[in-house]
């Protein structure tokens, strides 16, 4: 009994020691990379899809949009965000629909050295859509119970039609940066479901994608709002900016008071520091 006791508190000994190494070895994984990292700030992207717009359209849904980065000198892109359907090509029966955000493909393809293959990869997903993290994901699957703390800690779902996306960046870096927009079915009298000739629509376009563009430079308390450019094409996928806006009735009003502020990074918590230190680069 006596040694059976013994053996029980050199478990538990080493065990400790271990848990100890462990947390130490932690520690300095996330001293290194806070003290090696360059200084950034976040930039916050806030805008509002307009219901009364989109509801209008034939297919009475949300418009898929996105929001990306480039440096002055477009030679570095940074996808922000892009909606789950565009993000991933899942249009739910469709097999693809290169004309939804045609100048961001064009884009993407730059960003990821692919050209032919735009849509973001599942590696990239949880980067650009807010979607969990693939360790936290597996966690939840293990531990279906931890599922609301988990959403907690990875972000909620915006509510309502307001819509936040940040990202980090370098401190005092200038990006251009742009938001493409476009919702299925929008037809009007410029952009008919059939031509005179009878050539049909068959995509569901509608009203091409348009084309907001601002500038900011990463200094906090910087702030600024967009401009639209132009649109791109109703019948097939361009990677060009058209920016005659004639025939536009709605496209342009999808979304409403788009702004982006530059502000101090949030400081992490111990739990976000353990996932950062974790986190698959």
């Amino acid at each position: 009994m006596k040694f059976r006791f013994k053996r029980i508190l050199k478990i538990i000994f080493l065990t400790l020691i271990v848990i100890f190494i462990f947390l130490e070895v932690l520690y300095q994984i996330i001293k290194h990379r806070e003290k090696g990292a360059p200084e950034t700030v976040t930039l916050e992207f806030t805008l509002y899809q307009s219901p009364d717009i989109y509801m209008r359209s034939y297919g009475r849904k949300p418009p898929q949009f996105a929001i990306w980065l480039e440096d002055s000198a477009r030679q570095k892109i940074k996808t922000v965000y892009v909606t789950y359907k565009a993000g991933t090509g899942n249009w739910e029966g469709i097999k693809e629909n290169p004309i939804a955000l045609p100048y961001w493909n064009s884009r993407r393809a730059v960003e990821t050295g692919d050209v032919e293959k735009s849509t973001v990869e599942d590696k990239e997903l949880d980067v650009v859509t807010g979607a969990t993290p693939k360790f936290w994901r597996t966690i939840r699957r293990i531990l279906p119970f931890m599922s609301g703390w988990l959403d907690a800690m990875t972000g909620a779902t915006p509510k309502d039609n307001e819509i936040r996306k940040s990202i980090n960046v370098w401190v005092q870096s200038e990006w251009n940066y742009y938001i493409e927009v476009n919702c299925a079915g929008d037809f009007n009298d410029d952009f008919p479901m059939v031509l005179d000739d009878g050539t049909s629509d068959h995509q569901g376009n509608g009203q091409p994608s348009v084309i907001f563009k601002g500038n900011i430079v990463a200094e906090t308390g910087q702030t600024n709002s967009p401009v639209i450019i132009g649109r791109t094409d109703q019948w097939q996928p361009t990677d060009e900016i058209n920016a005659d806006l004639i025939g536009i009735t709605t496209a342009d009003k999808l979304l409403t008071n788009i702004s982006v502020v530059c502000q101090q990074k949030p400081k992490k918590d111990l739990i976000e520091k353990i996932k950062s230190a974790f986190k698959f680069r």
